[in-house]
């Protein structure tokens, strides 16, 4: 892999004023440009999240063969402008497209301009193809129809834990893991049939999986035609595709297209560093719906923030404006959920900061190091879910906050890992952190080693099930009739028996004399914080076992905490661990930002 440091990189808006688009600028150094300038077009929904690492990868790996790349995101995706409700989706994301090809073409030192799309990213790149002229055209892993897309995104909200069943997604919509895809727009995307573009591009590369058999009708029409298409058969897309945390970067297929790309090379002896766009917008306008009759409004501004010792670190901070009154009331820190980027799961993140924000509070959504856009640090992996590096890099936030904004309180705020790391942050920092907001916590302590599939929190999670399971009539039927498989469930016993008892003990004294590792006691940590006089507050989905597992191991200590009015729990209803539907992500923004602005309003 090229030795790329994060100040190639450059983070940026553009785009029309009312409706900016979000992108980053990885730009090539200059002994190696060759004039080549790419907008790399990714997949929709939760394909984007998964896939998110590896394109940031490939955008490098272009960069350092000598291209120009901006790593777009489309308008009411990421961190751009726009919800996925919102009316001419499709259009919305080829005019995003479009305006990335001209800030490409405001660059003098670059002199061709191409395509790179993935997935459905490479069915919306054709169809700008075949209305633009264009120098080369990439389309990796391409739906063959947009019909087939909606098929698949059909399935997977039928074999998701959320469904139809959700009471607000009406009037044709889908949820597909977390993203809306309306009527209208799932009418457009089905009129996407990539045989029917005609690519005006002077090269095409056509990328097909090696795991599957792909439709490769549009390669055969688009060769009909006349065009000139190169053809790859190539591996890894399963695996760049499966979720962030298991996702792995296609090393050779991203190494293969690159070579491909920059074989027509052109070397440019004088280009611009200027950087493109502000670092800043106002956005306004953005809303999610909630019926007819009801909208979240936002009105903020928003900064790209690089930070740290190293300036290795990544965040964007919603900002109020300055209508809005934001003296004294603490700054929010967002912290990534697992190895979701900032953005947050199903767009989590960006929601909830715009709406608090809206509320006259700042948050900074931060990639801790090695997640996102953010650096791995030196001789530290990337992608870890459980970092050890988390607590030094929020310190970071913290110091970076106070220059800058003269911030004097904090509050930590994270789901999953993130409210794992807003607990350590809580416990450890002598920084003036005021609260600790913890979303569905399913680790409070996480040892080098651990792995998420044997990690204790699964236990708890098959006991929350079993335990549901004895308010459903239909269950107790099974047991009556036999149909309950007895030796899981006393395993499961045993097994709980054993995670209680773990947390009643000290841990095991190391080996190495020289190796200081940290007594896993949760109710002295949970009383440390409150005795510095910070409130602690969890927001856990009904179905998910963060209750159990902070009852279980501090039940006495949190009742006692909770009377005293240092720790607060609300629960969440119809919800899962990431609050993969619209109806859980709305009622869990209305809930913090209601329980922030009765604290510190």
């Amino acid at each position: 892999m090229a030795n790329l440091n994060f100040n190639t990189r450059q983070p940026f808006y553009f785009g029309p004023p009312a409706r900016p688009l979000f992108a980053w600028r990885h730009r090539a150094s200059a002994p190696s440009r060759n004039g080549m300038g790419v907008v790399v077009c990714p997949p929709l929904g939760h394909e984007f999240v998964h896939s998110f690492r590896s394109l940031r990868r490939f955008a490098d790996q272009l960069a350092a063969a000598g291209v120009e790349v901006l790593r777009l995101e489309y308008d009411g995706t990421g961190n751009s402008a726009g919800i996925d409700e919102e009316p001419e989706r499709v259009n919305a994301w080829l005019a995003s497209i479009e305006y990335a090809i001209q800030q490409l073409r405001t660059d003098a030192s670059i002199t061709k301009i191409g395509l790179i799309g993935v997935r459905i990213g490479a069915d919306l790149a054709a169809h700008v193809a075949a209305q633009h002229a264009l120098d080369f055209l990439v389309v990796w892993a391409p739906q063959a129809r947009g019909r087939d897309f909606v098929r698949e995104l059909k399935a997977v909200q039928r074999t998701g834990e959320i469904n139809s069943s959700d009471p607000q997604i009406v009037d044709g919509a889908i949820e597909a893991a977390g993203f809306i895809y309306t009527a209208a727009t799932q009418q457009a995307l089905m009129s996407l049939d990539i045989a029917n573009m005609v690519p005006r591009a002077t090269r095409i590369l056509w990328v097909s999986r090696d795991d599957i058999v792909d439709d490769e009708s549009g390669l055969k029409a688009w060769r009909d035609a006349g065009l000139n298409v190169a053809q790859m058969r190539l591996a890894g897309v399963a695996e760049m595709l499966l979720p962030a945390h298991a996702s792995v970067v296609p090393e050779s297929a991203i190494a293969s297209i690159v070579d491909w790309v920059a074989a027509d090379r052109k070397k440019i002896v004088h280009a611009s560093d200027d950087l493109w766009g502000s670092v800043n917008f106002t956005i306004s306008g953005d809303f999610l719906r909630v019926d007819n009759a009801t909208r979240f409004h936002y009105s903020v501004q928003e900064e790209l923030w690089r930070f740290g010792t190293q300036t290795n670190l990544f965040g964007i901070l919603s900002t109020p404006l300055a209508t809005h009154s934001e003296a004294d009331k603490p700054v929010v820190v967002l912290l990534n959920a697992g190895a979701v980027h900032n953005i947050g799961p199903h767009r989590l993140y960006v929601m909830l900061a715009r709406t608090l924000a809206e509320h006259g509070f700042c948050c900074l959504r931060m990639d801790i190091s090695g997640k996102g856009d953010s650096d791995a640090a030196p001789g530290h992996a990337e992608n870890i879910v459980y970092t050890p590096r988390a607590v030094a890099d929020i310190t970071e936030a913290l110091a970076e906050l106070t220059t800058r904004l003269g911030a004097r309180r904090f509050v930590m705020l994270g789901l999953c890992s993130g409210a794992h790391d807003a607990f350590h942050a809580a416990v450890e920092l002598p920084a003036p952190i005021v609260e600790a907001i913890m979303l569905n916590p399913l680790s409070f302590y996480w040892q080098v080693g651990m792995s998420l599939t044997d990690a204790p929190t699964r236990q708890y999670s098959h006991w929350a099930h079993y335990m549901r399971s004895l308010r459903q009539w239909s269950r107790w039927k099974k047991l009556l009739f036999g149909k309950v498989q007895f030796g899981k469930i006393a395993a499961l016993i045993v097994q709980r028996i054993g995670l209680r008892v773990r947390f009643k003990v000290p841990a095991a004294t190391p080996k190495n004399p020289g190796v200081q590792k940290r007594r896993e006691d949760l109710a002295a940590d949970l009383r440390t914080i409150a005795a510095q006089g910070r409130q602690m507050s969890f927001f856990i989905a009904d179905t998910d076992p963060g209750y159990d597992i902070l009852m279980s191991n501090a039940g006495r200590t949190v009742k006692k905490l909770q009377r005293s009015g240092s720790l607060t729990i609300a629960r969440v209803a119809q919800s899962n661990h990431t609050f993969t539907s619209r109806t859980a992500r709305r009622t869990l923004i209305e809930q913090v930002a209601k329980h922030l602005k009765d604290r510190y309003d």
